[in-house]
């Protein structure tokens, strides 16, 4: 559940005012992965109450129909209001980042929305923008009965961000469009046409524990925490090329250099909230002697510090030693030496970040890995993303993996794979979308092949002649809780899409 109790408005003088009301609508409502039941029941009113057909399937996705042929048992393939239909598609769900000042839950609290000048963000947490302002832009077409448009598919899938699991599940048979703008781009004037596949990697590490009534735990032992964060943080795909640092893998290290020197008992280690997000922060806990560790965790601090300032700025970490509670030990439990070796070993050993740039396109990453999240449950467990142009490279790293797991004692389940978007050189809706924006601004559009993964790869593979794109307004560090969008780019971008739908209408 979530509350929906009348919150002032924000963003009811932007413009344009539709666009910006389903916006702010959508962020009242928690819509993180996993929880987009009351989004997706919230689309489906929309349509009820404007008397428009439409599907909802047990996966949460909903398809709204706009001047589309429907009969009892959904779309008739043969039968439109006169043209041909096109696709409209954006993803409900957010990912759920916040800052560690932050005491806000995002599963069942509503955003709080905050405009400073061209921009609006969210109050201490991700703003959701990606994809919102997708949702937001659709539901304004569908409810504005004035604009002369084509007949409107406006797809809206669940749970993207953790592996395309509506797009890949949704019912295709429901479309008859073959032609598909994605709204799921993040920077205005960018045009995308191919991205990356890729899948989730989970592995799994048995956790073995110390028999505490070794006497363990001595006389001249503390309980240690160490702290990161303060990190930029940002998307794993777009921004996996700009060398920021992954909080996870700054503390695994740290472990690992302790570990070489002197003697420490592993209690805890956890961080990162989404696979698809660099991880902003991290901690672990374990028993040492204050006098043999300090001083190596500081100096480590100190290091990567100069190492990351240039774009970790607000790096901080934290180191705090407390006398040792028995009982708070003994209900978390002290892991053996093999299974700390095991967990520091491969957290240390497995890629992360770039792992191949393409031979074909200058500064375009071709593969890679991120290490998002991390933590300790009935056993250790590690969540990565895996992305890459190529199928083969991409099932060549998940082997890597595989290996590096099973040196220590780890297994691997591979989920929530997604296929590669292969450029279209001959793609209609490319050229039609290109000339009108060089209309529009006289300047041409930058055609762009990108890392990250966009739901047009399923929707190309599933829709034999499907003629797609991707675009979108300006967003500025999605997924992380400094995600920002910009209030002008929204306005230029609606109006641009109206334009697009309007001749495509007409003279495509």
């Amino acid at each position: 559940m979530y509350s929906n109790k009348k919150i002032k408005a924000v963003l009811s003088d932007l413009e344009p005012k539709n666009v910006f009301y389903f916006f702010e609508e959508i962020c009242r409502i928690p819509h993180g992965s996993g929880n987009t039941k009351a989004i997706s029941d919230y689309l489906r009113d929309f349509a009820v109450e404007r008397s428009l057909e439409y599907y909802q399937d047990d996966l949460n996705n909903v398809i709204i129909y706009k001047n589309v042929d429907c009969d009892d048992e959904g779309i008739d393939n043969k039968s439109y209001f006169n043209d041909e239909p096109i696709i409209l598609q954006g993803h409900m769900d957010m990912v759920c980042e916040k800052s560690p000042e932050s005491s806000k839950n995002m599963e069942i609290d509503a955003l709080d929305l905050v405009v400073d000048g061209d921009f609006i963000s969210a109050d201490g947490t991700s703003l959701g923008a990606d994809n919102g302002i997708a949702i937001a832009m659709m539901l304004a077409i569908l409810d504005d009965d004035e604009l002369d448009l084509p007949s409107i598919e406006a797809v809206f899938t669940a749970d993207e961000e953790i592996g395309l699991i509506g797009a890949e599940g949704l019912d295709l048979s429901n479309l008859s469009g073959r032609a598909l703008i994605n709204l799921d781009s993040e920077l205005e004037g960018y045009l995308v046409v191919s991205c990356a596949g890729g899948n989730r990697l989970d592995v799994r590490i048995p956790l073995d524990y110390y028999d505490l009534d070794d006497g363990l735990i001595g006389d001249d032992y503390s309980l240690i925490e160490v702290f990161i964060d303060g990190l930029m943080g940002g998307h794993s795909g777009i921004e996996i090329n700009k060398g920021l640092a992954n909080a996870n893998k700054i503390i695994a290290e740290m472990l690992a250099i302790l570990n070489d020197k002197v003697d420490i008992k592993l209690i805890n280690i956890e961080g990162g909230n989404a696979d698809n997000a660099i991880p902003t922060e991290a901690k672990c806990a374990f028993l040492a002697k204050v006098d043999e560790v300090k001083d190596i965790v500081e100096e480590y601090g100190l290091r990567v510090n100069s190492e990351v300032f240039d774009l970790e700025e607000d790096f901080s970490l934290e180191f705090m030693a407390s006398e040792i509670s028995k009982w708070d030990v003994l209900l978390s439990g002290v892991l053996s030496d093999e299974t700390r070796d095991n967990i520091i070993g491969f957290l240390n050993a497995v890629p992360n970040g770039v792992c191949k740039m393409s031979d074909d396109i200058s500064g375009l990453v071709e593969t890679s890995l991120n290490l998002g999240v991390m933590e300790l449950d009935y056993d250790f467990n590690a969540t990565i993303s895996v992305r890459s142009a190529f199928d083969s490279e991409r099932d060549k790293l998940n082997g890597d993996v595989v290996a590096i797991a099973e040196e220590f004692n780890g297994i691997v389940d591979v989920r929530g794979e997604y296929p590669s978007w292969e450029y279209d050189e001959d793609s209609k809706l490319r050229d039609l979308i290109c000339r009108v924006y060089e209309e529009e601004y006289g300047k041409p559009m930058v055609v762009e092949i990108i890392h990250a993964g966009l739901e047009c790869g399923l929707f190309v593979n599933k829709i034999d002649g499907l003629d797609a794109v991707s675009m979108g307004p300006t967003l500025r560090d999605v997924h992380s809780f400094n995600e920002r969008m910009s209030i002008s780019s929204v306005y230029r971008t609606y109006n641009l899409l109206i334009k697009i739908l309007k001749e495509f209408k007409y003279n495509k």
